[in-house]
C-alpha cells in the first residue's frame, strides 16, 4: 500500500497519507503537473515532517511564479500541529473546503 496518494482534480491536489522524506518526491511531481493556482486538500494527510513543510514552501513559490495562489484546504490536525510548531500556521491561506479559484 502506498504511504502517500496524491490525486489531481482540476488543480486541487488531494493528499492522503504521509508527507516525509520518502514520499515528498511524489508530492512534488504532482505539484509540477498543475497549472496556475493550486489548492492542496490535506484533510487525509496523517503525518507531515519538515520535508512536508519544505514541499509546501516549494508549492507556494511555484504558484507565486505563475502569478497565482496556494490554498491549503482542510488541513488535518497532524498538519496544523506541524505548521504551528514551525511558526508557519499564519503563512498559508487556509480554507475549510475547496471553493472558487486560487
Amino acid at each position: 500500500m502506498d504511504r502517500l496518494v496524491v490525486s489531481n482534480d482540476n488543480n486541487v491536489l488531494h493528499v492522503a497519507g504521509e508527507i516525509d522524506a520518502t514520499t515528498a518526491a511524489h508530492f512534488i511531481e504532482a505539484l509540477h503537473e498543475t497549472t496556475g493556482g493550486i489548492m492542496i486538500d490535506l484533510a487525509e494527510c496523517t503525518f507531515m515532517d519538515s520535508t512536508g513543510i519544505t514541499t509546501l514552501l516549494e508549492a507556494d513559490m511555484l504558484t507565486r511564479s505563475r502569478g497565482a495562489n496556494l490554498v491549503l484546504v482542510s488541513p488535518s490536525d497532524a498538519v496544523v500541529r506541524v505548521l504551528a510548531i514551525c511558526g508557519m500556521d499564519e503563512m498559508f491561506t487556509v480554507r475549510a473546503e475547496p471553493a472558487g479559484a486560487c
